[in-house]
Formats: C-alpha cells, sequence, structure tokens
C-alpha cells in the first residue's frame, strides 16, 4: 500500500528545485493539524485524545506550512526540517518561513517575532525569527528561558514524558510591552512548549498571541483521515 496526494486539498509551494512544499488547505483551528475539507476542528481535538485536550486554545491564531512526517521516505520537508536540527538549510528555512509569514500574517498587526526556548546552547530559530522580523520591520526578542536540567521535548518517551518534562520548566525572563506577538517554532508535535510559552505570554498580558510553525507532526494514519493523501495499491 502506498499514497499519493490530494491535489485539490493542498497547496504546492515550489520554494527550490530541490524542495516543493505542500501545505494543507485545511487546518484545525486549535492545533493546526491538517483536517478534512468541511471540518474547522481535528479528530483528536475534538475528542479530547492523543495529548490535544492538553493543547492551549489561547492563541488568537496557530498556523503551520507543511507537514513533518517521522516515518516518511524521501520527503522533502521533513529531511530539511532534519538537517536543520542539526545544523543545516537555514537558507532554505528562510524561504519557507517567509512564504509561511506572507501568506498567513502579512496583513495582520504584530509588534514582535519570537521563539520557543531551546535546549542546545543557540537557539536554532534565532535566525529564522530575526529574518522574519527584519523583512516585516518587526521587533525581534528571544525572552523566554528553560530549565538547564530539562530535557530536550524529542528525548521524551511519549507524550505524557513530554507534558511532564515541560509543565512549569519555562519563564518568560523580560516584561515585553508589545500588543501582539508570533511565536515560530520548526516543529510542532505535541505542542506542549508553544503552549506553555502563549500561556506565559497572556498572563503577562499581551492580548494577541499568533503562532506559526514550519511543519506540523503527523503520520500517514492522519493526514489520510485529513484528506490531505490518499491510499494507493502497490504497482
Amino acid at each position: 500500500m502506498g499514497y499519493r496526494i490530494k491535489e485539490e486539498n493542498i497547496l504546492e509551494i515550489e520554494i527550490n528545485t530541490d524542495l516543493t512544499v505542500y501545505h494543507p488547505l485545511k487546518q484545525c483551528e486549535k492545533c493546526a493539524s491538517a483536517t478534512p475539507p468541511n471540518f474547522d476542528i481535528c479528530y483528536y481535538c475534538d475528542n479530547g485524545i492523543n495529548g490535544h485536550d492538553k493543547f492551549t486554545e489561547e492563541f488568537d491564531d496557530i498556523f503551520t506550512i507543511g507537514n513533518y512526517v517521522k516515518s516518511a521516505k524521501d520527503h522533502g520537508l521533513t529531511e530539511t526540517i532534519r538537517d536543520f536540527k542539526e545544523g543545516g538549510n537555514n537558507e532554505v528555512v528562510k524561504k519557507v518561513a517567509t512564504w509561511g509569514f506572507e501568506y498567513q500574517y502579512s496583513s495582520t498587526d504584530i509588534d514582535m517575532v519570537t521563539a520557543p526556548p531551546s535546549s542546545s546552547e543557540e537557539n536554532q530559530m534565532a535566525p529564522i525569527v530575526r529574518h522574519i522580523a527584519a523583512d516585516g520591520d518587526m521587533d525581534y526578542k528571544l525572552p523566554f528561558e528553560k530549565e538547564d536540567d530539562i530535557k530536550a521535548q524529542k528525548d521524551c518517551d511519549g507524550l505524557e514524558e513530554r507534558i511532564e518534562n515541560i509543565q512549569d520548566s519555562i519563564s518568560l525572563e523580560e516584561n515585553l510591552e508589545v500588543s501582539s506577538i508570533l511565536i515560530v517554532d520548526d516543529i510542532i508535535t505535541s505542542g506542549m512548549t508553544i503552549s506553555e510559552c502563549v500561556r506565559l505570554l497572556k498572563e503577562e498580558g499581551i492580548p494577541n498571541v499568533y503562532g506559526m510553525a514550519i511543519g506540523r507532526n503527523e503520520d500517514f494514519k492522519s493526514l489520510t483521515h485529513a484528506e490531505v493523501l490518499e491510499e494507493i495499491e502497490d504497482e
């Protein structure tokens, strides 16, 4: 059994000669997972399962550009994000992020762009966020701090550990005198990190908080249910 893209439900974005990103036209209003054309909320959020009951509802808008499919082979965006996490592909990811910002937020009044905290010494998202901010004439800051002894979310064993790992482990180290802010991340998997960031920003009194990720971590089953993919018989 194989899969093919349902072209009527995606927007094809040619980033360069080596990378085409497939953007699901319909996304869950709560968590930005792909959804079938006639649904505003994904199956998981609607039923409060797979940790989606923990995903924050405080975003004023949440948006993902494409899908990260961990088990996929030769999937362009997945490979791009993997390489980015290893220290490469900054320029390609900048192009993907710029497309996402212009597509979704170019007409939105945003004062500042930021990113969630990183477990590594340098925040990988810093050059991406700076690039978006400079292009849109917005401020840029990285005000979040993560406790030193907290493991990276990708190293956690399953959803429950991800939830426990991130709770109360992030702090906001600056007073941000803005009315709107965009949080940009590379991948949303459980959504716990970005949810914790938006909670802190809302507690700070920032009325408008938006989120954008390069990729939403999904599997073939969920993308088929969302009618982004369809199963086909192997030849």
